[in-house]
């Protein structure tokens, strides 16, 4: 099935090799789960060929799941399901197999916390939740979860989060601040404040992506004219600080903002598309 438009995702991630998947409904069955892939050249949204995966249910009230997510983990998508917010506690996933094409349960997180405030996100070779006072790692290898253990403790209502390499950034709705996280130290590092954005009217939530092997970091306020405007910041190592991009978005008279904490973005090159496709 061939799609000319966004269809409406419950899931969206960006793979190492830039594709981009999106998880969907059904459209016979609303408990179904569809995977597209985006057609770069030909600027539609195909189905991927692999099966569908149900959706998850409470068991105490045949309710389903609130939150959903599909991630990448070493050329595997797995999908995931969250409540945090509920008595359950729970972290829910299932990795595709290509060899049988078909969705295989993975080991289940049970937590003692109920929050609003997480992140589910993958980096390196593990998939990873965050909250506002725990890490918890999944390992693919041993298909088991384990609590880390990271210092200094976090203090931060985590809203958006983003993987770049070995290491996992996040922060709050208000900017108050921004932490990383390094996987292989376990620990946690507090990164600048972005300047000039103390007085900002923000109409939206900011959202960090990772784009050319870079953080940044998208924010939309209401200006002096009572119009939308977006800022894009990008984070400079080298000097540890944040950096106006003073980058211009097309149709900005549009809101830019994730529904998740992650707000994934792709890039493709020419040359990638020409070998992908040189015989189509």
């Amino acid at each position: 099935m061939i799609l000319k438009t966004l269809p409406p995702d419950t899931a969206t991630t960006v793979t190492s090799d830039n594709n981009i998947y999106i998880l969907t409904h059904e459209r016979e069955n609303n408990r179904q789960l569809a995977i597209y892939k985006y057609n770069h050249p030909r600027n539609v949204w195909e189905h991927s060929g692999m099966s569908s995966v149900s959706k998850w249910m409470r068991m105490h009230n045949n309710r389903t799941f609130p939150d959903e997510y599909l991630l990448e983990v070493d050329r595997t998508l797995y999908c995931l399901a969250a409540d945090l917010g509920d008595d359950s506690g729970m972290i829910l996933a299932r990795k595709y197999s290509q060899h049988t094409d078909q969705w295989q349960e993975c080991s289940r997180l049970q937590l003692e916390i109920n929050t609003s405030y997480y992140a589910v996100l993958s980096c390196g070779s593990h998939l990873y939740l965050i909250t506002s006072t725990e890490v918890h790692r999944y390992d693919p290898s041993q298909d088991c979860w384990c609590r880390r253990s990271p210092s200094p403790k976090l203090n931060l209502k985590v809203y958006t989060a983003v993987a770049l390499g070995t290491e996992t950034f996040c922060t709050d709705a208000d900017l108050t601040q921004t932490m990383v996280y390094h996987t292989e130290l376990n620990q946690w590092q507090k990164l600048p404040g972005l300047s000039n954005t103390e007085n900002l009217l923000f109409n939206s939530f900011p959202s960090l992506f990772v784009l050319a092997n870079q953080l940044h970091i998208l924010l939309t306020f209401t200006n002096n004219e009572n119009e939308d405007e977006n800022l894009v910041y990008v984070y400079d190592r080298s000097a540890d600080a944040w950096r106006d991009l003073e980058a211009t978005l097309p149709d900005c008279d549009k809101k830019y903002f994730a529904p998740f904490p992650r707000f994934p973005v792709a890039r493709i090159y020419l040359p990638y598309l020409n070998v992908q496709y040189k015989d189509t």
